[in-house]
């Protein structure tokens, strides 16, 4: 797993682990597979992908965040984190189909359809297991990429 930060002494800080930092590491490791052809490159995002697929979901396996909860759900910036996880991960299953990325995307977007969609207006939340707090536009386009992603790998 890919945390938060560096120390001054550029080690881990043990600073949160935010799903866009796995997103982040899975897209790049993509694109140098995809500039070298390195199959050791889709091997570590498969492992990264694994470990994160299990560690950043609640019990029902869908992903959370730990701000989901607090009082700005998430902020701006920390409502677009799963986006950029889901989006990455799916561009993880174009080079290397798994059963089990396509799982994972295919059950976050029936659980944002389900539990985290305002019924009225179809704006998503941050919260993809629910309940739908106030959703603002970020949040939307980050379940969005969930969305884009289940349908990319059905």
């Amino acid at each position: 797993m890919i945390n938060d930060g560096l120390n001054d002494q550029c080690r881990n800080n043990g600073a949160q682990t935010w799903t866009y930092n796995q997103g982040v590491v899975l897209g790049g490791l993509v694109e140098l597979f995809k500039a070298t052809g390195n199959r050791d490159y889709v091997n570590r995002a498969n492992t990264l992908a694994a470990a994160s697929m299990k560690k950043l979901v609640n019990g029902n396996g869908i992903l959370v965040e730990g701000c989901e909860n607090n009082g700005d759900h998430c902020g701006a910036d920390g409502a677009q984190f799963k986006g950029v996880y889901a989006r990455n991960l799916r561009y993880l299953y174009e080079v290397a189909p798994s059963n089990d990325i396509k799982n994972f995307l295919t059950r976050n977007a029936d659980s944002i359809w389900d539990k985290d969609r305002d019924g009225n207006n179809n704006k998503l939340g941050v919260a993809w297991a629910g309940p739908l707090y106030n959703p603002i536009g970020n949040a939307h386009s980050s379940a969005m990429d969930a969305l884009v992603g289940a349908v990319a790998v059905a």
